[in-house]
């Protein structure tokens, strides 16, 4: 159940519904430029790394450091899922609620989650489509050219998440790789319409930004009332994200220990409740270097190592054969 393989279609509208909720929540009254820009930097990473990682040949050890620095993700995505809603700041419920589905779905299988969202996909596509467009029509296009410098260390955090999947088994990407950019095309485009609807000191000040600009939305001169739809989309790309996180920890749970993964994928969320109750403070920039090291950095050190130990091997062989 939990080393099935999920195809690549799966995976590109999984990552994409996955990422929609803090990319509209929290990143779209950053610069849109600045997060654009670090968008593509990070997914260029992303795509190196899964591409490295696809025969699966991660070491165990390697594995139990991203399972671990999962349930530090969760955890931090899990402050903010309760300000979907209005008034939910502080209130514990939906975050535990979120835990307990995502944990629910992962338990399913990697596979099975996947196929969950990839029926999401086009509900998402469809309901931030319709955002947008009425969001574009109301741009005052002489902000476009942001003035607001706002990147914070959570541009970085929320746009190497995809990284997550190294620990998921999949199929190879391939081509469809290419498709990874619309992940931060999707994020800059929700920052730039935002930013320009809304004035700067609510992007600053706001904890669900999305939702702030469909409450100024206008369809046809008159108010939408469109903040049900928006609140809807942020949940469920909440519930995908916390699917696909906790979806890595139960994957890298059965290569570790074998037919333990659910046993592991429960006692985290017991972990993760706690965690969400007891409101632990998390420094963003700490998370975000870490997610550089754990995500970036030790794959394909561990890549590197490993390619260097099969050419000497290769070479020893040739020698031995030559002597011969």
């Amino acid at each position: 159940m939990f080393r099935k393989k999920v195809t690549a279609i799966q995976l590109l509208a999984w990552l994409f519904v996955a990422l929609t909720a803090p990319a509209a929540q929290l990143l779209a009254g950053y610069n849109w430029i600045y997060v654009t820009a670090i968008g593509v930097a990070c997914i260029a990473a992303v795509g190196v790394v899964l591409r490295i990682t696809e025969e699966d040949n991660i070491p165990k050890w390697l594995a139990v450091v991203q399972a671990l620095w999962l349930l530090v993700v969760i955890g931090l995505f899990s402050k903010f899922t309760g300000e979907s809603w209005p008034m939910g700041k502080g209130d514990p419920v939906i975050p535990v609620v979120l835990l307990f589905l995502g944990c629910w779905s992962a338990s399913k299988g990697a596979e099975t989650a996947a196929r969950v969202a990839g029926v999401l996909f086009f509900l998402m596509v469809m309901g931030y489509g319709l955002i947008l467009s009425f969001g574009l029509s109301q741009t005052r296009w002489e902000t476009l050219i942001p003035d607001s410098e706002r990147i914070g260390w959570l541009a970085v955090i929320v746009l190497l998440t995809p990284a997550a999947a190294i620990c998921i088994p999949r199929e190879s990407l391939g081509r469809k790789k290419a498709w990874l950019l619309v992940l931060p095309i999707f994020t800059g485009t929700a920052a730039m319409i935002v930013g320009s609807v809304l004035p700067a000191e609510v992007c600053s000040g706001s904890a669900n930004l999305i939702y702030e600009m469909s409450r100024s939305i206008q369809v046809l001169g008159i108010k939408g009332r469109l903040e049900a739809l928006v609140c809807a989309l942020v949940t469920v790309g909440w519930f995908s994200l916390t699917s696909f996180l906790f979806s890595g920890i139960g994957s890298a749970a059965e290569k570790i220990l074998p037919g333990k993964a659910k046993i592991v994928l429960w006692c985290v969320l017991v972990v993760e409740v706690i965690l969400s109750v007891m409101n632990v403070p998390i420094q963003k920039w700490i998370v975000a270097v870490m997610a550089i090291v754990i995500w970036i950095i030790l794959p394909i050190l561990v890549s590197g190592i490993e390619k260097i130990k099969k050419s000497k091997k290769v070479k020893k062989g040739i020698d031995k054969s030559g002597s011969k």
